[in-house]
């Protein structure tokens, strides 16, 4: 293909030759990438998505909560000490395995992510967060997060969300960076990501909303 296509406003506010125009892009083969601005109305997403039918019938993602809404920037405390490193854990429970799963994660400075023992990923600035799909990681039953981050100086904090969907996209878990959160100084000698070690763990402080 050799175009890219992009219709705003969304194509069902057209009329005449408008709308032969929007039906002539969509059936068109060299169309390639075709960006279309999504009507906010259940009746103009059918529509939209009944329109695009020559273009291999596709339908609408399930919708995600907001990037990080109702989550909080979490470290041991208020105070500014350099080159300070911190490991986190959260426990929580999914009443099924999830069908779809993303953890979305940033901090400052840098942050490393566990999600039952296996490694997911890493983010290495709070102004680029980053978000892995998890889906293959969780389980019903226990799962636990687990994190090691790093403060340069300055300002610190790690912020994060998971959620977790059932096969029709009902959400199985939300889980939020807050103050149920628990961490434990330094990185730990030979700490499995899963539990506990032998550190004094405590409840992290919220830095910010």
């Amino acid at each position: 293909w050799n175009l890219v296509a992009v219709v705003s406003p969304a194509p069902l506010l057209y009329k005449g030759e408008s709308t032969y125009t929007y039906e002539s892009i969509v059936a068109n083969a060299s169309t390639g990438l075709l960006v279309i601005e999504l009507p906010h109305d259940t009746e103009g997403k059918t529509a939209l998505f009944k329109s695009l039918a020559p273009r291999n019938g596709p339908k609408a993602g399930v919708h995600l909560p907001g990037d990080f809404t109702g989550c909080d920037w979490i470290w041991s405390n208020n105070k500014k000490t350099p080159d300070e490193r911190l490991s986190m854990l959260k426990t929580f429970n999914l009443s099924d395995a999830p069908k779809l799963a993303w953890m979305q994660i940033t901090a400052d400075n840098d942050a490393h992510v566990w999600i039952n023992g296996q490694d997911v990923g890493n983010t290495v600035s709070w102004r680029t967060p980053v978000c892995f799909n998890v889906a293959s990681l969780l389980k019903a039953g226990e799962n636990t997060i687990a994190v090691e981050a790093w403060n340069e100086d300055g300002p610190a904090g790690v912020l994060a969300s998971l959620v977790a969907l059932d096969e029709d996209g009902k959400t199985l878990a939300h889980v939020k960076t807050d103050e149920t959160w628990e961490f434990a100084p330094g990185k730990g000698d030979n700490w499995d990501k899963t539990t506990k070690d032998q550190r004094p763990w405590k409840q992290v402080k919220k830095i910010f909303e």
